[in-house]
This record gives structure tokens, C-alpha cells and sequence, in this order.
């Protein structure tokens, strides 16, 4: 059973067109998750722009728009995967029933809203199913402020991380590199195990966006979890197409700095062929598809040594860890 921390199979699925109608077909993503052993999915539903609508007049409605065709799709489809909500959902995951822990990569939603507040704007995502948020970018002048040329959590940031918490969300510090004080206050801020959905070592790539041996190890001291990137260009420096290889290089690294509790997979899965933004070919590893080619990692990590044990952390028990404790908090 694998658990991928963060994927963006909306975006692959979903309608291009402006004001569309689509749902999203969820037969078809039911049948690759069920073929890579995939019991449960973060699926990244908006954000700052990881929704699939060329035009959207804000990321608000973007957002919105990704996460209508999810929900009209689910509700058309008997048998198929679940929306991870609450504790209970989580124990109720299988391959056969796969849940769908729905998240945001960016907080720009919460900015332009109608409602002016993004306190009140982060109340309605959670009620609309939304578990995860990822603190990147968004509004830097709001989420992060200048300080003496550092980048902080501000006031407005601090508010979000304490509703969000409060209404059972995932805090995300993924894309952030654990050097900027921002990254340090995040991890003072929230009070549950953070998670990292999708990064990459700064030690094996040499890439300064990487994510540091200091903030590895600040991330481990708050419970927290590592998601492998399976992106070619997180995964290495050269600008070959990845491999498996190349994550277990990673995951060893983590395993070898803070031990085999903090580290995942989180693929950032699209599809390249399917999403107008002239993605390369050669986005992820050789071979890779899909959530349906996780078995590939799998498959690596027995034949690197990785016991039956620490598989089964790395490829889900971890993440499903510190999901527990986020959704643990809900009143």
C-alpha cells in the first residue's frame, strides 16, 4: 500500500477550457491509482496556479473551479475513491478504495477571495474538504514580510497557520529551501508534525532550491515528514532524466541524516503531455507514468536493502502519521 504525499492528477484530468462544466473522470484515475498500489493521494486541488483553467480572473475561483470538477466527478462515481476529511476516513483507506486527501499548493486563494479576510477565506476552503495547505509564495507582502533582507513569517501568516491548525489542516513547507527564517518560523508556528509533501536534498543535487541538511533535521525535531520529489530536475543537477536510482539516493540521505520516520514519497505527478505549459518529456523518472508506476519505487527500495519494515514507512506509514495528527486536532 503507497501513500503519495503530493500530486497534481487534477490538473492532468481536469478541463483546460475556460468555464467549463468538465468533471473530472474519476474512473480513469481510480483505475491508476488502483494499479500502482496506491491507497491514498494528497491531491493538490488549487493553490496559487495548480489548477487547470488557463484564464481564471483569480486563484480564488481557479481554485474553486478544480475543486467543483472533483467533487461533481465523485459524486457520479459509485465505489470509487474518497474525500480523507476526518480521522475515520483515514482508517478506512485501501487500494480498492483509495482516499483523496485534498490540499492547496499556495495560499493566494486565501487572499483574493470576496471575503477580504483570509482568515475567514481559509475557514471555507475547510469546510469545502480542503486538509492541506502549502505556505508557498501566495501574497509575499501578506503570508511573508521583508526583514532586514529576510523573508518572515508575517502577523497575516501566523493567523493562517493558527486557523488552519485549528480547523484540522496540514501545514506544507514544501518549496521552501530551510535557510529562510521563514522556514524556522513556520516550524515554530505550527504545533502538529509538518509535513515537506515534495522536496529534494541539497546534499546529493548541489541545487541552492534544494532543501538543506539544517532544514532536514529542523523538520525531524517537529515529527515532521519528507516527501521525495520524483521530478528529473529536483532529483539531480546534470539535467538528465531521473531515476530510481537517483531517489534512493535521497531517501538514503534522509535516512542516513534523521532516520527512516522522516521521509516519504511525494511525487508531484502531471502528466507533461496533457498540460499546455510545454513541460518537458523527460519531467520524471524513465519508465515513469504515473501514480500507476509507483510500484517502480517500491520495487527499488527492496532491491536497495530497505527492510519490509522501513518500506512501509517510506511509501505511506509516515505520511499517514502525520495526517493522523493533523486531522487528530479536529473538534
Amino acid at each position: 500500500m503507497i501513500i503519495d504525499a503530493h500530486n497534481h492528477l487534477v490538473m492532468s484530468h481536469g478541463s483546460w477550457g475556460e468555464g467549463s462544466s468538465h468533471e473530472l473522470p474519476i474512473e480513469a484515475i481510480h483505475d491508476r491509482l488502483r494499479r500502482g498500489d496506491v491507497a491514498g493521494v494528497g491531491l493538490i486541488v488549487g493553490g496559487d496556479r495548480a489548477f487547470p483553467e488557463m484564464n481564471a480572473a483569480s486563484s480564488w475561483q481557479g481554485t474553486l473551479r478544480a475543486l467543483g470538477q472533483v467533487l461533481r466527478g465523485l459524486s457520479r462515481s459509485a465505489g470509487g475513491p474518497s474525500v480523507v476529511r476526518t480521522l475515520d476516513d483515514l482508517e478506512r483507506l485501501s487500494v480498492e478504495q483509495p482516499g483523496l486527501l485534498f490540499g492547496i499548493e499556495g495560499v493566494a486563494p486565501c487572499f483574493d477571495s470576496p471575503f477580504a479576510d483570509p482568515v475567514t477565506a481559509v475557514h471555507i476552503l475547510a469546510q469545502l474538504g480542503i486538509r492541506s495547505v502549502q505556505f508557498l509564495g501566495g501574497n509575499p507582502q501578506s503570508v511573508f514580510e521583508t526583514e532586514r533582507s529576510s523573508l518572515r513569517l508575517s502577523r497575516v501568516g501566523r493567523d493562517l497557520v493558527a486557523e488552519a491548525e485549528r480547523l484540522s489542516m496540514l501545514i506544507d513547507v514544501a518549496h521552501l529551501c530551510g535557510d529562510e527564517p521563514a522556514f524556522a518560523d513556520l516550524l515554530d508556528a505550527v504545533t502538529t508534525p509538518p509535513i515537506v509533501s515534495h522536496h529534494s536534498c541539497r546534499a546529493i543535487t548541489g541545487l541552492p532550491r534544494a532543501l538543506s541538511d539544517d532544514g532536514i533535521r529542523a523538520v525531524a525535531s517537529a515529527k515532521g515528514v519528507i516527501g521525495i520529489n520524483l521530478g528529473s530536475g529536483w532529483l539531480n543537477a546534470d539535467g538528465r532524466q531521473g531515476t530510481t536510482d537517483d531517489v534512493l539516493r535521497h531517501v538514503r540521505h534522509i535516512v542516513d541524516l534523521v532516520g527512516v520516520e522522516h521521509v516519504a514519497i511525494g511525487s508531484d505527478h502531471v502528466d507533461a503531455e496533457v498540460v499546455p505549459q510545454d513541460l518537458p518529456d523527460d519531467l520524471f523518472l524513465e519508465g515513469f507514468e504515473g501514480p500507476e508506476s509507483l510500484g517502480q519505487v517500491a520495487d527499488a527500495l527492496a532491491g536497495a536493502g530497505f527492510d519490509s519494515g522501513e518500506r512501509a514507512l517510506i511509501l505511506g506509514g509516515n505520511v499517514l502519521r502525520v495526517w493522523r495528527s493533523a486531522l487528530g486536532r479536529m473538534e
